[in-house]
Parts: C-alpha cells; sequence; structure tokens
C-alpha cells in the first residue's frame, strides 16, 4: 500500500436496544443524546434509537477521543429513502474531523435529502437502487485514493462528482464553439447530448377548478416562510427542513411579535418577527371572514421553510397535510411563501 495512505481511526460499537430504550424514556436523555431531527424522526423506535447511538459512539472512536470536547448531539445520523444512514457533524464534533482533516466522500440519490450537503461534501449520484452502485462505485474508488493521497480533485465534470458551486479550470478537447455546434446538431436530430449547463426542472402542477362562491368556502392558510408561534415550539430548522409544524388559529385575529416569529433562516426576519401577519396574512383573512368574503378561515395552519428544503421533502410535507385538509373539508389554501 502506498505510504502516504494513512487509516486514522476505527470505529465499531455495539449497544442492547433495550438499554436504550430505556434510557430514551427520560426526555433529559433524549434532548442531551439526540438532534431534534433524529427525535422526530425514530423517537418511537427503540432499534433506530439505539443503532444512531452506537454509530455516534463508532463515530466518536473514529477521532480517538471518546466524548470529549462535545457531545453525542454533535453527531446527527440521518437516514435516506432507502434507510441506509449518514452522519452529519456539528459543533465540536465537526470541530474535530476539521483539525484531523478528515474527507467525506459518499454516494448518494440525486433526489436524497441529504444531497442537499453537495456544497459541503464530495457525493457521486447514484441510482435509487442498490444496482445502481455498479456504475457509480468506480468513480467514488478513484476519489477517495485522491483524497487519501492529498490529491487534486479536479472538475466535477471530470471526477464524476455531484457539481458543488466550485469551478475549477480543465482543458476541454474541443473549443466552446464546436461544442456548442455538436449539442445543437444533435438537438435538432433529437439524439441524446449532455448540457453543460442544466437547467433545474421542477413538475407542472395543473390548476384547480376555480370556486364559484368563495362566500361558502373554507379557506385554509399554509406558508414555507417559516411563522411559527413563539420559540418554535417544534423547532423547525431554519434550513433543509426535515418536518413541517400544524398549530391552532381559533381565535386568534393577529399574529403579534409577542406570539409569533419566523423560524426561517433564509432572509431577514425582522419585518416578519415585528408582524409574521406579512408573511401568514391571518389579519386579512379575518377580516375578508367577518365582511362575508369567505365562509371561514380554517382552525389550523401548516408551517415549514424551503429554504434549502429538498424537494423530495417539501412534496412529502404537502402530501401528507394535503390529506388532513381535504378531511377537514378545506375548499381552497392560500400559500405564502417569501
Amino acid at each position: 500500500m502506498d505510504e502516504t495512505l494513512m487509516i486514522l481511526g476505527v470505529g465499531i460499537d455495539m449497544i442492547e436496544i433495550s438499554r436504550v430504550e430505556k434510557a430514551c424514556k427520560k426526555d433529559a436523555f433524549l434532548k442531551r443524546c439526540y438532534t431534534e431531527a433524529e427525535i422526530h424522526n425514530v423517537r418511537h423506535n427503540p432499534a433506530s434509537l439505539a443503532g444512531n447511538f452506537a454509530v455516534k459512539e463508532a463515530v466518536a472512536k473514529v477521532f480517538g477521543t471518546g466524548f470529549r470536547g462535545f457531545g453525542p448531539d454533535s453527531i446527527e445520523v440521518l437516514r435516506d429513502e432507502l434507510g441506509k444512514p449518514y452522519v452529519n457533524l456539528y459543533k465540536g464534533a465537526k470541530e474535530k474531523a476539521d483539525e484531523l482533516g478528515i474527507p467525506v466522500l459518499t454516494g448518494m440519490y440525486e433526489e436524497n435529502p441529504g444531497a442537499d450537503l453537495k456544497n459541503k461534501v464530495l457525493i457521486v449520484a447514484t441510482a435509487n437502487s442498490a444496482a445502481g452502485m455498479r456504475k457509480a462505485a468506480p468513480a467514488m474508488a478513484a476519489l477517495a485514493l485522491k483524497l487519501m493521497k492529498g490529491e487534486k480533485i479536479g472538475a466535477s465534470a471530470e471526477e464524476g462528482y455531484m457539481p458543488n458551486g466550485i469551478r475549477r479550470n480543465f482543458f476541454e478537447k474541443e473549443v466552446g464553439a464546436k461544442r456548442a455546434v455538436d449539442m445543437l446538431v444533435a438537438k435538432l436530430n433529437d439524439k441524446p447530448f449532455t448540457t453543460e449547463y442544466p437547467m433545474p426542472s421542477f413538475d407542472r402542477v395543473a390548476p384547480n377548478k376555480a370556486i364559484k362562491d368563495l362566500s361558502k368556502a373554507t379557506i385554509a392558510l399554509c406558508t414555507s416562510g417559516g411563522i411559527v408561534p413563539k420559540g418554535n415550539p417544534d423547532h423547525i430548522e431554519s434550513s433543509s427542513a426535515s418536518h413541517y409544524g400544524e398549530y391552532s388559529i381559533a381565535g386568534v385575529d393577529d399574529l403579534t411579535a409577542e406570539t409569533y416569529e419566523t423560524a426561517h433562516g433564509g432572509y431577514d426576519p425582522v419585518y416578519a418577527n415585528a408582524d409574521s401577519d406579512r408573511v401568514l396574512p391571518v389579519d386579512v383573512l379575518r377580516e375578508m371572514e367577518k365582511e362575508g368574503k369567505i365562509g371561514k378561515l380554517h382552525n389550523l395552519f401548516y408551517t415549514t421553510v424551503g429554504n434549502g428544503t429538498s424537494v423530495a421533502n417539501a412534496k412529502g410535507f404537502a402530501a401528507e397535510y394535503a390529506q388532513k385538509l381535504l378531511k377537514a373539508g378545506v375548499h381552497a389554501v392560500i400559500m405564502t411563501s417569501t
């Protein structure tokens, strides 16, 4: 083996599920050892809670420190849609990883929420099943060797990882004019080609039929602007949200600075915190309700943050609370953004 390759540490851990299950009955232990996202995802699954804790112990052993300078909640264990765990490091754990110079490389399906971390770690795109690893593995192996040897990593187009916003210069075999003409000719002849500037693709949602009589309709408010009761009781993340909130506005005519705020981390919160009606217009809908312009305002609103939240997560949130709205007899939804 090349003498420049070095294993910094190996971490293995085992733990009794019953032991963790008993400890997790205490909220203090849960909050000390798990992040809000972990608690939300696996609180009612003792096996997953134990698995997460074992991963945390194993990572701490890799560092060679145990839980010194950071706690278990600094190591977050989440799972993708196929159940594969991945780790996020925070606070002291991230500082220790940076100090040791530990590089990170993984393979992930592009629609996996974890792919949002592509600007922070190297991620090679995989298919949405294990069978697709046959194609991704060679690129991952080549990158891993370069990382271990401390070699310079080339552009994403050369190395095969997801574009991470970092531009690296390299020489193409052909000049830009010829590449552009080749792409145009391929497109005109309905032949496959790969663009050098991919544009995002979003689902087209057909509008529903218009409501004939709003004066008899129940209207609900939803937002990706992060409006929450003061203190953010469900701890919705300021970006890359893993969950949404459902809150009652029964009897509420105005969202005051004393009772509501925004959890959103992607815009200046000053004006939204001073008057959350600017993002979630409860006051205006109440006026319309009193004037008979709408039948009534639904007594619950749904909220999350769109900042960095994956399309897959956002679609999941909407599909879930849309069923609740339909069951409650809501006729229309006003969705606000920022």
